[in-house]
Parts: structure tokens; sequence; C-alpha cells
């Protein structure tokens, strides 16, 4: 699993570790997924995934599906 986009004007830096939470609107659980910043651009940043769990996984493909 690969990265993301994130719009956010936080003082942020490439190479710093962020910890995203993340929703599915059909389910009341979150995930908490350890990212790192790999881009920053205005209006947002690119970060890359650590290294997942299955069941960040499985949150994770459902939002991007």
């Amino acid at each position: 699993m690969g990265g993301a986009y994130i719009e956010t004007d936080e003082p942020v830096s490439v190479g710093q570790k962020i910890i995203i939470s993340l929703s599915p609107s059909n389910s009341e659980r979150s995930v908490d997924v350890l990212c790192r910043i790999v881009r920053r651009i205005a209006g947002g940043i690119g970060v890359q995934f650590e290294p997942l769990r299955r069941e960040q996984v499985i949150i994770v493909e459902s939002l991007l599906s």
C-alpha cells in the first residue's frame, strides 16, 4: 500500500512522521496509520504509509474503493 495526498496548511516538514486517523463512513471504528511526509506542496502534503497491519489495509482499501 503506497500513500495518499492530504489537504492541509499545517506547518510540517518532509521526512516528518505523522499519525493519521482513518474512519470509514460505514463504521464507527477508526484506525491510526503511521505515515512519513514525502512531499510538501501548496495546500497539502504527500504521505507514504509505513508498513500496515492487515486491519489497516482493509480500512484503507475500503476508503479507496
